[in-house]
């Protein structure tokens, strides 16, 4: 999404997938914290110095004046994906689309966050289906 707003004319649409918008309150955090526990394990290397850049990057775009302003004028078409079964509130997934020029949101039902490591078939099926509708 943030290549997308900086760089409109190298990306032909942008689908994000069981994410999060660019904030989030504290009934996001307490619904996140409350069924942490309860989502799938998937094992993945950690770097933490791969974290720590993905994150500083992250917080400094999210605190641009402009961001919004940024966002509104896109006319990237962008498609926002909720699991269905993700602990993550969706609205701000739902937010973003109604935000966007030519922004979309849906739901896969009865999948979790991770649902590439979890339901690979539904991911592939998903995710075909995006990029071609795009």
């Amino acid at each position: 999404m943030r290549y997308a707003i900086e760089h409109p004319e190298a990306v032909a649409a942008v689908v994000g997938i069981a994410g999060r918008g660019p904030q989030r309150d504290r009934t996001w955090s307490e619904a996140y914290e409350a069924g942490k526990a309860a989502e799938p394990v998937v094992d993945i290397d950690w770097v933490p110095e791969v974290h720590a850049a993905l994150s500083d990057s992250f917080t400094d775009w999210i605190h641009q004046s402009d961001l919004w302003r940024g966002l509104a004028a896109c006319g990237v078409p962008m498609h926002f994906i909720a699991a269905g079964d993700d602990i993550r509130p969706p609205w701000s997934l739902a937010q973003l689309a109604a935000l966007v020029p030519r922004g979309r949101f849906s739901t896969v039902p009865g999948v979790p966050h991770d649902f590439w490591y979890t339901h690979p078939e539904v991911w592939t099926k998903t995710v075909t289906n995006a990029c071609t509708a795009s």
